[in-house]
């Protein structure tokens, strides 16, 4: 999946919808690590505040807390505007049976820096 994306060094400003424990997001800050991305990943859950510390806490121990921030809020109402994002990442299933992963580059959202 992370291998859709050619230029993560590029990447900016990513994020993971529905990060739960940081599984995704910890994959994606990985690979921002790995590329040499200045960025950030932020994972936005309807997670409690406890939930999300523990999942930050995740990160610094796997070594790229300094790539990742959490937030609270609802999937459906993203934290950002139109063309702030460059990444959106999501492994949020709509129905228990059904497992879904998506990464999307948003259009008009790549700025050459």
């Amino acid at each position: 999946m992370v291998g859709l994306v050619n230029e993560w060094f590029t990447v900016k400003n990513a994020l993971d919808v529905g990060s739960g424990c940081g599984i995704l997001l910890n994959v994606v800050a990985t690979q921002m690590k790995k590329e040499g991305s200045s960025g950030r990943v932020v994972g936005q859950d309807r997670s409690k505040m406890m939930s999300l510390l523990s999942t930050l806490r995740t990160m610094k121990i796997e070594g790229v807390g300094e790539y990742v921030t959490c937030r609270e809020g609802d999937p459906r109402r993203l934290l950002f505007g139109d063309g702030y994002l460059d990444i959106l990442v999501s492994a949020v299933s709509s129905t228990p049976s059904e497992k879904s992963m998506s990464i999307r580059r948003w259009k008009g959202a790549s700025r050459r820096r």
